[in-house]
């Protein structure tokens, strides 16, 4: 059996641990053997979570700004919104049509975009808009799609930060 990358990461953080992290004296070189500790659990938990997790969370977004534009487009003052998000947004793919992380992250990084100014928009309306049902549900989508986001990325940076820190 070959090892995969969660392997050898998981190998040099039990090693790390277990031989290097012991020997190191207190004060700064303590400091940060904790923190070499930390990261290393945190890129092990990112290389095996991070694609996935973010794939599903592109998706997720997707649905909640698919919603930000059916509602904007029923309303006059939230023209310019629509039409940015009506704008489509491609699935990116690298050479011969691979999907890595880096193409998921760009994707990414177009929805979060999208968001933010569907966000913006949403609140510069909002006096004329809050007392409609759509609209209060519209926010109420955002926020759930948020805390959505937090706790899908919480998978990768907080178990990794436990124990010993800075």
């Amino acid at each position: 059996m070959r090892p995969d990358l969660i392997d050898v990461l998981n190998a040099i953080s039990r090693t790390f641990d277990a031989e290097v992290a012991p020997t190191v004296p207190e004060g700064l070189a303590k400091s940060q053997s904790n923190t070499i500790s930390n990261l290393l659990r945190h890129a092990t938990l990112r290389a095996e979570l991070e694609g996935p997790t973010l794939a599903e969370d592109n998706e997720d977004l997707r649905a909640v700004l698919d919603d930000a534009a059916a509602y904007a487009r029923g309303h006059a003052d939230l023209a310019e919104l629509a039409d940015k998000l009506a704008a489509p947004c491609p699935t990116i793919t690298g050479p011969a049509g691979y999907r890595g992380l880096a193409q998921v992250w760009e994707e990414a990084i177009t929805l979060r975009w999208r968001l933010q100014h569907a966000i913006e928009q949403l609140q510069a309306v909002r006096p004329a808009h809050r007392h409609e049902a759509a609209y209060g549900q519209l926010r109420d989508a955002i926020r759930g799609y948020l805390d959505r986001q937090l706790a899908r990325e919480g998978q990768w940076i907080t178990p990794a930060f436990t124990g010993p820190r800075r």
